[in-house]
């Protein structure tokens, strides 16, 4: 909240776009479960760069970058990205498309922390209790959906003997 207003308008809806098409996204991967969809990353790439170079045709921001900094690009895009995306698609076969976007604002919960531990960045606090109430409801949820009502009635069986 305490991020509202600042930027700009092309920012802002840019961020709001992101949330919208990852949503999307997490329902197309949830119909797709029965079907291999890491395909789809590699579509996902093409047009992010489709789309990326557009931005940067009409923008007329230059793709001359250090060498160093065009390593570090590709390492996150193959590495995290593309290993993150491929996870996604593993995960969205087993669980509900709710429950799988509730699961992936743990990348949300721990981005703070990660720059804080890599660069002694402190959050706000209003960063902290939110990310503290998503991690609470990704806890419940992991712990509520963790067990079918049979595996539960199973256990509880085993406990009471």
């Amino acid at each position: 909240g305490g991020g509202f207003g600042s930027g700009n308008a092309v920012g802002n809806l840019a961020a709001f776009c992101v949330g919208l098409a990852y949503g999307l996204y997490s329902i197309i991967a949830r119909l797709g479960r029965d079907r291999d969809m890491s395909g789809v990353v590699t579509g996902w790439a093409v047009l992010t760069i489709l789309t990326c170079g557009a931005f940067m045709a009409l923008t007329g921001i230059t793709a001359a970058t250090p060498m160093l900094e065009n390593a570090y690009a590709m390492i996150h895009g193959a590495v995290f990205i593309g290993g993150g995306m491929y996870l996604l698609n593993a995960a969205a076969r087993h669980v509900g498309a709710g429950q799988l976007t509730l699961l992936a604002q743990t990348e949300t919960i721990l981005g703070p922390l990660w720059v804080f531990l890599a660069f002694g960045e402190a959050p706000r606090l209003t960063t902290v209790l939110g990310g503290a109430i998503l991690l609470g409801g990704v806890l419940v949820s992991a712990l509520g959906r963790g067990f079918s009502r049979d595996e539960a009635a199973e256990v509880a069986g085993r406990a009471s003997v």
